[in-house]
């Protein structure tokens, strides 16, 4: 069985990793996020996503939604021949 200092040792290299981890990760969220404001700029314009109902193929449009995330970025391109 491990010591009390084995087992804090232990916490600690996992916090460590993780904690490594999630600021990998967060550079990977913040280019993402950045590239999709770009995109999006000041509009007012909005995407609708309905992960039930919507359909990838549809405009985005409140009556037509799209069924994801990408689907939404995908479309907003479009939005500017409206």
């Amino acid at each position: 069985m491990a010591t009390s200092t084995e087992q804090i040792n232990d916490l600690i290299g996992g916090y460590t990793n993780l904690k490594a981890f999630f600021e990998g990760a967060q550079a990977q969220i913040e280019t993402g996020l950045n590239a999709f404001a770009y995109r999006v700029g000041d509009s007012q314009r909005s995407v609708y996503i309905d992960q039930v109902n919507g359909d990838n193929t549809d405009s985005g449009l409140a009556d037509a939604p799209v069924q994801t995330l990408q689907a939404a970025v995908d479309v907003w391109p479009n939005y500017d021949n409206l």
